[in-house]
């Protein structure tokens, strides 16, 4: 939240305040095509209680961690190994072309010189120190423009549970923000990149290989965009301005202080054995899948009850069906299984070194 808000202010005076240090590193990478490299997230926690259940090679980030949630050289090379390789080959695989390709690093230390030796098919190159801000095109306005982006998708969940339940309180609602709503929020916001864009902030970096500077990004509208929202939520979020935007955007780019760093240490240390000992991931099941469908049910049949307009609750009702098949698909699926089981599957087996059973019927004990 913006500093100047009322949920930021009280929640930090509410015991037990934690959560506002919070902090994960967004690792991304684009090429002059305006393809962009699936997002990277590198969290504090190796399994935080809010994914426990959640299989990291499925999420739509890819997954790393650390205590301070910074990039190290041993976690970029992981990326660069695990990540961008493989995404990289997919991409070219995609567009028919060999997997011959230039990747240009800033000078940060936690790009490794080692990184120019690790795949003969990729050249590395560095940029000339103090230049990231000058001719890095993820500095040209796409962090910036995913920032916005990721505000405004907070605001709008917000405005969007308000409108279900007036009565909620923004705090309360602000403490069930995890990094599985964050990561949600990530991936949407770069979904929402389009590819000109991208294309437009290599301007500086490749003139010739970049047309269509008019694409670069338009922050204010999404400002503005965000300044609407929290009109709407309305309370002290009403007062919200452009300037608090900018200044939220601004203190994202922030570097931890040692105080808070220690404190993301110790949160992860607490936190540990308790990941651990939740480590075992959810499974879809047949009774889950049709308690999920019938609810899907369920509200396809209010919607068509209460809605006027015949077209516009058809073409809700079609969205719904449509998203919701492919859990259909996964429920035939595990019916299938199901049915081929074989039936000893569901019945205890007699061991066959069992020996002889004593009859259940017994003879009369004599009298002594």
């Amino acid at each position: 939240m913006p500093n100047r808000t009322y949920a930021h202010s009280s929640v930090r005076q509410a015991p037990g305040y934690r959560a506002w240090k919070e902090r994960l590193t967004l690792v991304l990478c684009c090429n002059a095509a305006g393809h962009t490299v699936k997002p990277g997230v590198l969290y504090r926690a190796k399994n935080p209680r809010a994914l426990r259940h959640k299989s990291k090679d499925a999420l739509p980030v890819f997954w790393q961690h650390n205590r301070k949630a910074w990039m190290t050289s041993t976690t970029f090379m992981e990326w660069f190994r695990h990540c961008f390789v493989p995404e990289v080959k997919k991409y070219l695989r995609q567009v028919g072309l060999e997997f011959r390709v230039l990747l240009i690093l800033d000078n940060a230390p936690c790009h490794p010189e080692a990184v120019s030796y690790e795949n003969g098919r990729v050249e590395v190159v560095f940029l000339p120190a103090n230049t990231t801000a000058l001719l890095q095109p993820l500095d040209q306005g796409i962090i910036r423009f995913l920032k916005v982006s990721y505000v405004r998708l907070v605001f709008d969940r917000i405005r969007a549970a308000l409108d279900a339940d007036p009565s909620l309180d923004i705090t309360r609602r602000w403490k069930l923000f995890t990094i599985a709503v964050a990561i949600e929020f990530l991936k949407l916001a770069v979904d929402e990149l389009r590819p000109a864009t991208v294309k437009a902030c290599w301007k500086n970096l490749w003139t010739g290989g970049a047309p269509g500077s008019h694409a670069l990004p338009e922050i204010e509208g999404e400002i503005e965009k965000v300044v609407d929202a929290a009109k709407e939520i309305g309370g002290d979020l009403s007062e919200l301005c452009a300037e608090d935007v900018e200044e939220h955007i601004r203190d994202y780019g922030e570097e931890p202080t040692d105080e808070e760093l220690e404190d993301l240490v110790q949160t992860s240390t607490e936190e540990e054995a308790e990941e651990e000992a939740n480590s075992n991931q959810a499974m879809w099941t047949v009774p889950r899948l049709r308690e999920v469908l019938r609810a899907a049910q369920a509200l396809q049949e209010k919607i068509a009850e209460y809605d006027p307009q015949v077209e516009r609750s058809l073409k809700v009702n079609r969205t719904i069906s449509e998203g919701i098949e492919p859990l259909r698909q996964l429920l035939h699926e595990l019916q299938k299984k199901t049915k081929q089981a074989p039936l000893s599957m569901f019945f205890p087996m007699a061991s066959a070194t069992q020996g002889p059973q004593p009859s259940t019927s017994s003879a009369t004990p004599s009298c002594q």
